[in-house]
């Protein structure tokens, strides 16, 4: 928290200092350092004080009030409402621990309920038993009787393809012969082709002797031979060749015949079994619609049985609900409910009396500065003395009421959680704190006064607050000396933390132990700069 340290402060503080050298540091007369050394003056004093090593921490101190961490009342199941209190197992000041009984409901006529339901629930889960088993053997009865349609089915193929097979066999030992004799004219006209030639080459022959007067009667007569003979040949090759055509004719109409007679039967064939495919798929389809029914039937077999089973699933929850037990430990301090009477609103309240939480107000002023998070510590008057350490928990961030305050000046308030005159000028804001520990002679109720500490500093380098001053360019400096305060050396230094008392410094040659001179009234600018 930062503030101005005025001229009236410093003076304040001076004056402090003043009656109280003893703590802070020795007074020593320097007139001759100063000028004043002349026989019959008064020697001016020279106030000194030391650099420490001190913990720092801003505050807000606010008063409240102690409260329970935890107050729960036994609660009974919405659905319980109606049901009246059997018996009552607590009375105020009990100690319970969580889970021991407070109080039972009658439940009487659950009961009776739940019996004939668990009946209803046994009839109805043998019925559906009996069902299920009925549509299996429906199920296999349909699945079996297509499977002896498939197999009927899928026999005729076989029989077809073994038809097929032994026609192959038997064709085709009749396609062989008929290939072998197929296309055997092309060899006899090549054989009547050459006959021709031969017949062609003795006529030349024989024509060419004829004209040749050189050429005797029995030479002619061979040569004649020789045509006649090539005659004979070419005509016998020609016959070959014809008859040689009307085979191939023959061979090939039968050859047609034969593979007709084979596409025929793969036809019949490939006719069966697509016949097979359409049963399959007429079959599988009949299974289907068979499944889905089955799967509607238990479907609505397992409706009525989800329906009557989360009925005694209500009630079995409303009969273990009838046992009301205590939420968490503590002490009863509240017992509202009544034997005969529906339990109504907070029948039964617990107290958690070994968790507080302390509970204040702050200023509006000062509520932005606290933080969950925050350390704290309280005092009360059954304590005496003793600080309780706590933990900021809450803050709010509405107003809990309107009322005037009053700053204490250090940064505290006057603001109670329990008190104040209404002002609607200013606000106050409800703050939480958590007690970390437990102490027996803690009661909720308690008033409390509480310090919350918004910063602080551990073991850092701290002087008297009327040690600073300000040099010509604005610098905070320290005067430090080493001979007692005779001579002294201006050292700029870094501010930090101020409890209002002390603030942290850092600078050159500033450690623990350096002795300080508290600057005179006349030395002290009319303003200090913000120290924290």
């Amino acid at each position: 928290m930062s503030a101005s340290i005025t001229k009236q402060k410093l003076l304040a503080g001076l004056i402090t200092a003043a009656l109280a050298t003893g703590a802070i540091g020795s007074a020593v007369y320097a007139g001759s350092i100063f000028g004043f050394g002349g026989r019959g003056e008064q020697p001016e004093e020279v106030q000194l004080a030391m650099v420490q090593k001190k913990d720092l921490e801003n505050t807000i101190n606010v008063t409240g009030a102690l409260a329970s961490a935890s107050e729960n009342a036994a609660s009974v199941n919405a659905k319980d409402t109606d049901l009246i209190v059997k018996d009552i197992k607590v009375k105020v000041g009990d100690t319970v621990k969580a889970g021991d009984v407070l109080f039972t409901l009658d439940t009487e006529d659950l009961e009776i309920s739940l019996a004939q339901a668990e009946r209803k629930l046994a009839i109805l889960e043998r019925k559906n038993e009996l069902a299920e088993r009925q549509d299996k053997r429906d199920r296999h009865q349909l699945e079996f009787s297509n499977d002896i349609a498939e197999t009927q089915e899928v026999r005729d193929i076989w029989l077809a393809e073994d038809h097929l097979d032994d026609n192959y066999v038997d064709l085709g030992l009749t396609l062989d012969e008929l290939y072998k004799k197929y296309g055997v004219e092309d060899q006899s006209y090549l054989d009547a082709v050459n006959a021709q030639l031969e017949m062609y080459n003795a006529e030349d022959a024989l024509n060419a002797a004829l004209a040749d007067p050189a050429m005797t009667t029995a030479e002619l007569n061979d040569l004649k031979g020789i045509y006649n003979t090539a005659v004979e040949k070419f005509n016998t090759a020609v016959t070959s060749y014809e008859t040689a055509i009307s085979s191939s004719i023959t061979a090939e109409a039968a050859t047609r015949s034969a593979n007709r007679t084979v596409r025929d039967k793969e036809k019949e064939l490939i006719d069966k079994r697509e016949t097979l495919e359409k049963s399959n798929l007429e079959r599988e389809n009949n299974e289907k619609k068979n499944r889905d029914t089955m799967e509607t039937n238990s479907l609505d077999r397992s409706v009525s049985d989800y329906e009557l089973t989360n009925e005694l699933k209500k009630l079995r929850e409303q009969i273990s609900a009838s046992v009301i037990t205590a939420p968490s430990s503590g002490v009863v301090t509240a017992v509202n409910a009544k034997v005969g009477a529906a339990a109504g609103t907070d029948p039964v309240v617990v107290t958690d009396t070994n968790n507080f939480i302390v509970a204040c107000d702050v200023d509006e002023q000062f509520i932005a500065d606290i933080k969950e998070g925050m350390p704290a510590r309280f005092t009360t008057n059954a304590t005496g003395d003793e600080a309780l350490p706590g933990k900021v928990t809450f803050t709010a961030l509405t107003p809990t009421k309107q009322q005037s305050s009053s700053n204490n000046g250090d940064g505290s308030s006057n603001n109670t959680s329990t008190s104040g005159s209404t002002d609607k000028s200013r606000g106050n804001y409800r703050v939480l704190i958590k007690a970390d520990n437990y102490n027996e002679r803690l009661r909720t109720g308690m008033s409390s006064k509480i310090t919350i500490v918004t910063a602080e500093a551990k073991g850092v380098l701290a002087v008297p607050n009327e040690c600073l001053s300000n040099d010509n360019d604005g610098n905070t400096i320290l005067k430090v000396t080493t001979d007692g305060g005779a001579t002294s050396q201006e050292v700029v230094v870094t501010t930090g933390l101020s409890d209002g008392s002390f603030t942290e410094v850092s600078g050159d040659g500033i450690t623990e132990g350096t002795q300080l001179v508290i600057p005179q009234m006349a030395e002290v600018s009319e303003e200090m700069p913000e120290l924290f």
